[in-house]
This record gives structure tokens, C-alpha cells and sequence, in this order.
């Protein structure tokens, strides 16, 4: 009944000792009801604090990857700032937007570079998984590897690796791209050929620079 909650007010709230997740509801300040939501489970790596620090080297290991394969190509002055979050819940790597050959549409060799970046810290992950212990690549290698797939994709659409381009595309009256089968089977053989040449040039980089890579991760 709306009118019986009209002027009420709302708050969600988690309590960790029982893991429920409720709604207070309050009227001038004063608790009249209480609704439990959902009741939240404990994940794995809460029980376990070896799992914790575990997934946070992970994570020290990607935002690292990231960095020494931005550096390599890029310049020294590439990496601006490296920040990861506790217990592994993410990272992020900020580049210098001042780079000037950053731009991955600028040249074909710089697109493969910028690629080759996006996947620094999913082969960080893989190079490193004995000394990580713990699991496979995780979600933001594959959000990143996923990224540098799009970023194939459109740099081929628009003709930015010069000789890898395929023929202009017609575009239908939505805008949408009309593919023929064949120009998707043309298209994704050429999109992994890119992405395992970017995959291969950024093994060469980590595998020449594994001492630092590790001493950037344990230093985060």
C-alpha cells in the first residue's frame, strides 16, 4: 500500500555477524519495520586469509603486467600511477595521456602496442600462476582480454592497420554493419592473427623482465 510508507524513510543495511541485507524503514528517525532482503553467504576467500593475500598478489601481478608491458613500448614516462585494492577486489593502472604515440589508431604498429598492453596483466597472470597460487587468470583478465578483441575489431573496421584492412562495409539503414559470412570468417582470422602477435610480443617483454615484474607486484 503506498499511502501506508508516504513520507517514510528508506535504508538499506547489511549486518556481518548474521550476513543478512535488510530495509530499515523510519519515520522521523524513529525504526518502524525491519524487512530482511537476502540472506549473504561467506565467500571462500573471507574464511581463508591465505586465499586473501593470495588474490591480492594476483592482482598486485596484473596492475604490475599491465605497467612493464606499457613501459617497454611506450617509455619510461608512460606509467603515471599503479593502485590496487585489498584482498584482490581490482586494480587499476593509470597511463600518461601525454604519450604521444599512444593513440591505437595512429599506426598499425602502435594499435599492436596498445593491444599488447590491454594484455600485459592476463599474461602477467599466467607467467606468475606458480607463485600467485591461486586459481586461473581472473575476471578483469578476462575483461581485458575481451577489450583488446574489441579494440582489433574496430581498429580493422576502420581500416587502421593499413594492409589488414578489409574492404569498406556496407552499412544498413540502422547503421548496423551487413557482413557476408565470409567477411566475418575474413574478419576474425585477421582479429586473431593481431591478438596472437600482441600475445606473443608481450610474452617476449615479460619473459626479458620477470625479476622486475615480481619486485613492482611485491612492492604494491
Amino acid at each position: 500500500d503506498p499511502e501506508k510508507y508516504r513520507g517514510a524513510e528508506f535504508e538499506v543495511f547489511f549486518d556481518d555477524n548474521s550476513r543478512e541485507m535488510g530495509l530499515y524503514i523510519k519515520e522521523s528517525g524513529i525504526l518502524k519495520e525491519m524487512h530482511v532482503l537476502a540472506k549473504i553467504s561467506r565467500s571462500k576467500s573471507e574464511f581463508h586469509a591465505e586465499v586473501i593475500d593470495k588474490n591480492a598478489f594476483k592482482t598486485d601481478v596484473h596492475e604490475a603486467g599491465h605497467a612493464i608491458v606499457d613501459r617497454a613500448l611506450f617509455g619510461p614516462e608512460s606509467v603515471e600511477e599503479i593502485n590496487t585494492y585489498g584482498g584482490g577486489e581490482g586494480g587499476v593502472t593509470m597511463m600518461s595521456t601525454t604519450v604521444p604515440t599512444r593513440n591505437m589508431y595512429y599506426t598499425s604498429e602502435k594499435g599492436l602496442y596498445s593491444v599488447a598492453v590491454a594484455l600485459g596483466g592476463h599474461n602477467a597472470e599466467i607467467a606468475f600462476r606458480k607463485e600467485i597460487g591461486v586459481g586461473g587468470p581472473g575476471n578483469g583478465a578476462s575483461s581485458d582480454y575481451a577489450m583488446a578483441r574489441e579494440a582489433v575489431r574496430t581498429m580493422l573496421l576502420d581500416g587502421s592497420t593499413l594492409k589488414s584492412a578489409p574492404e569498406a562495409l556496407v552499412r544498413g539503414p540502422d547503421g548496423s554493419l551487413l557482413m557476408s559470412n565470409e567477411k566475418v570468417r575474413d574478419l576474425e582470422i585477421k582479429m586473431d592473427a593481431i591478438l596472437n602477435a600482441a600475445g606473443r610480443l608481450v610474452q617476449r617483454i615479460i619473459d626479458k623482465n620477470k625479476d622486475v615484474l615480481l619486485e613492482v607486484a611485491r612492492t604494491l
